[in-house]
């Protein structure tokens, strides 16, 4: 079983951004468009257009390329790589190329009528901001609360139990600082 790299996710998820899940051939297509632009060169690739998946209408996911600010004419934008603009000249390399993969990799879960399925850079995001809130209290899962109320924590980790790899990556919630995030709810 290959365990996700959270510091690898964490560190690209300072210079590029995923918005969206990666559930079709377009949105596949898209990730290797930017996996080949990071790889052909690193310091400009997502520099000037952000690389995306509209959708319209009925006629479902299709490829658009936009520059910053700027988005499709008709439909609108349902899945988005791009580099965060306060980042715009580090290169982008190995750790960039890792978490499209996983992007591409991950698969969602919509749990209703009206849920949002979860992408892997709001889980990466929610596990990163327990832990923040957890390290800024100390190891004591009562004196989280002033920052954000346990139940909000303990809630969100339940979501985040039900989100999975479905490759060889295996389930979300085989991974350590998952399982020390559902240990210390648990016990509150």
């Amino acid at each position: 079983m290959v365990e996700l790299n959270f510091q690898k996710c964490k560190s690209a998820m300072q210079n590029i951004y995923v918005s969206g899940l990666c559930n079709s051939k377009v949105r596949q297509d898209a990730i290797e468009e930017a996996i080949s632009a990071i790889q052909s060169d690193p310091n400009s690739a997502l520099l000037e257009r952000y690389i995306g998946v509209k959708n319209y209408a009925h006629f479902g996911d299709q490829g658009v390329n936009c520059e910053y600010g700027m988005g499709p004419r008709h439909g609108h934008v349902v899945f988005r790589i791009a580099r965060h603009r306060s980042h715009i000249q580090k290169p982008l390399g190995d750790n960039e190329i890792y978490l499209l993969e996983s992007c591409r990799d991950f698969k969602g879960f919509n749990e209703g009528i009206g849920k949002e399925p979860l992408d892997l850079c709001s889980v990466v995001r929610a596990i990163t901001n327990a832990q923040v809130a957890i390290s800024l209290k100390g190891s004591c899962f009562e004196d989280v609360h002033s920052l954000v109320s346990p139940q909000a924590i303990a809630a969100e980790l339940k979501e985040l139990e039900r989100c999975s790899f479905e490759c060889e990556a295996g389930p979300l919630s085989n991974h350590k600082s998952f399982q020390n995030l559902m240990s210390i709810s648990q016990a509150a």
